[in-house]
């Protein structure tokens, strides 16, 4: 039976080379004709029957897509990451078949996702326009989709592989908007690719990288390593997002006095010496923004404004939390409605009188728990930080655990991100929509997976 269904395994990687090389031909064909757009589909085709017949190849080609801000065209909110999470989600189902497989495994964080979907599912019953809740809800089914299917994908010992992936993808990037940034002078704010999304994206793999410069085995990696976090680190500085880059600094202090103290518990001198190089290396970051000092003018300005309470950024989201304090005190408990508060002057009209709110019509709250408990209320929120708050203890279970000990890196890296997503709902924009709802679901996937058992998997 095993023979069976490796000789049906390979008929069909047969006839997958054979489609792609039809698709290929028919592709130049068009081209050669000037049916670019025709041609393009054509070809495309087969690289979509490819992912879905090599799970591995679409785990990789899901994680380059969060790094790009593509929306597919006609007036559509789907972005190209959707289009490769439907691609990974195929290839799963495939592979499950082809397998024969009787189970699909359900991590403990998926099901605090259900819990989620729940409660805004409850909200989106009372609210004023229920219609609103439909892409919303859409976008938590599509995570927790993604949640299961990754977790199935991605075997324990695969973890590694992925989380290097995606820093050294963010790396590549961040090059770009370092260089970018030097260019023009640092007169203007640089996203690159992700758009609006790098920060984000850069504030997760920033623990990451000091994690494997702290603990990597090899002294050529850890300096690798170190190079690249510095690199994004400037990236971050590129973007003159202070949220993300506050951030990402204070949860690496956290990371460096955690592994200080586990240094001082195993006697572990190489690793106090990164830990005191760390510390140096700030030190020289510092001297680079004052002897540059006009190069990184516009970045202090914006730092400066957080000062002026009473106009700039902070008066507008002073604006938007007391609007979304509102809203939860007219519904303390399922809230306005699931994807209102983005009309929530038309639901208290008398918010068109506040001046700084004039200026942020249409906007989410700018603080992920504040949009929910407008939105869904108490249910909906409490569930909403259960969700990430359970990520992140199973993060913390992992740096505590004898699991991880071969490879403390992976552990210190995903309690990072895991600190870095659950903190940031509370001040932030949040990990339930756009390019950051992919990358949330994503490591929510690589830690429950990390804590598995060693098995053999596709990943």
């Amino acid at each position: 039976m095993i023979q069976a269904a490796k000789s049906e395994h390979r008929f069909i990687e047969i006839s997958a080379v054979g489609s792609i090389l039809i698709f290929i031909i028919l592709g130049v064909l068009l081209a050669l004709k000037e049916r670019y757009i025709y041609a393009f589909a054509v070809i495309g085709a087969p690289f979509a029957l490819l992912l879905v017949s090599y799970p591995r190849v679409a785990v990789y080609s899901f994680i380059f897509s969060i790094f790009i801000y593509m929306s597919l065209g006609g007036g559509s909110h789907l972005l190209l990451a959707d289009f490769f999470s439907v691609l990974l989600i195929l290839s799963f189902i495939a592979a499950f078949f082809l397998e024969s497989k009787n189970t699909v495994a359900i991590p403990a964080v998926a099901i605090f996702g259900l819990i989620l979907l729940g409660a805004q599912l409850l909200s989106a019953l009372f609210a004023h326009y229920p219609v609103n809740a439909i892409t919303p809800v859409a976008r938590t089914v599509m995570q927790i989709l993604l949640i299961v299917v990754l977790y199935n994908l991605i075997s324990s010992r695969s973890v590694l592989r992925y989380i290097k992936f995606y820093f050294w993808v963010m790396v590549a990037h961040s090059l770009y908007n370092v260089a970018t940034f030097l260019a023009l002078g640092g007169t203007y704010r640089v996203f690159g690719l992700p758009n609006i999304y790098f920060d984000d994206l850069g504030m997760l793999a920033l623990p990451i990288g000091l994690s494997f410069y702290l603990w990597s085995a090899s002294l050529r990696r850890s300096c690798l390593y170190g190079l690249a976090t510095v690199l994004i680190f400037f990236a971050l500085v590129a973007t003159q997002s202070r949220g993300p880059l506050l951030t990402a600094v204070w949860v690496s202090a956290a990371i460096l006095f955690i592994s200080y103290r586990r240094s001082r518990h195993l006697s572990d001198i190489k690793l106090r010496k990164r830990i005191n190089l760390v510390i140096l290396g700030a030190v020289g970051i510092g001297l680079i923004f004052v002897a540059f000092s006009g190069i990184f003018k516009e970045v202090g300005g914006r730092f400066e404004s957080l000062s002026q309470i009473e106009t700039g950024t902070i008066w507008l989201r002073f604006s938007l939390w007391r609007a979304s304090l509102i809203a939860f005190l007219s519904n303390p408990f399922t809230g306005i409605g699931l994807g209102s508060y983005r009309f929530i002057d038309e639901l208290f009209p008398f918010l068109k009188f506040d001046i700084a709110h004039s200026y942020v019509i249409g906007l989410s709250a700018h603080n992920l728990f504040l949009h929910y408990l407008a939105e869904t209320g108490l249910i909906g929120a409490l569930a909403l930080a259960a969700f990430y708050l359970k990520n992140l203890k199973i993060a913390v279970t992992s740096i505590k655990s004898d699991l991880p000990s071969l490879h403390p890196e992976i552990s210190f890296a995903l309690f990072g991100v895991g600190l870095t997503i659950f903190a940031t709902i509370f001040y932030l924009d949040g990990w339930m929509w756009g390019l950051n709802a992919f990358a949330a679901p994503f490591f929510l996937a690589l830690t429950a997976a990390y804590m598995k058992k060693p098995k053999s998997n596709h990943g």
